[in-house]
């Protein structure tokens, strides 16, 4: 009898352990996502931090505006490497509101309009009535954004700076 106890225990104290690793990991992925393919660029940060009261795009392609605009938003994540040869950097400065964040989904280029739109998730339901800052570092092949004037976000329309 003693034997059958101590083995529940041990299989209690095992299952315990699997579920509270299984906790602890879905705890850790903060819904931010930092780092993601796209269909034609790469997200290489995306921040509750820097914003804009309307939305503002700034094109960087070398490697000290970079660092410039990276510190001007006040991005916390490790600033990634780029090869400035074959591409170039879009930080997307916005607003969002805190029920119903941003997501990226696809990216559209319309080179004839000389446009990128940035499809987004479609947002269902109540949204609060707040102004949350959200910037947006995507890198992209350089011809495509040297060539680019235009960029809209969702619905949400701006001229690059």
């Amino acid at each position: 009898m003693a034997d059958i106890l101590r083995k529940r225990r041990k299989a209690s104290y095992l299952l315990s352990l699997f579920i509270t690793f299984v906790l602890l990991s879905a705890c850790g992925e903060s819904g931010e996502s930092n780092n993601r393919s796209l269909n034609y660029g790469q997200l290489l940060a995306e921040e509750s931090t820097g914003g804009a009261p309307n939305l503002e795009v700034y094109r960087v392609f070398e490697q000290g505006e970079f660092e410039e605009k990276w510190e001007y938003f006040k991005l916390s994540t490790t600033m990634p490497s780029v090869d400035w040869e074959e591409s170039a950097v879009l930080f997307i400065a916005t607003n969002e509101s805190s029920s119903c964040p941003i997501e990226i989904e696809t990216i559209d280029i319309n080179s004839s309009n000389k446009a990128i739109h940035f499809q987004i998730e479609d947002i269902s339901g109540f949204c609060n009535d707040d102004a949350n800052p959200k910037t947006f570092v995507i890198e992209m092949e350089r011809s495509v954004i040297e060539e680019t004037e235009q960029i809209k976000l969702g619905a949400e329309t701006a001229e690059i700076q």
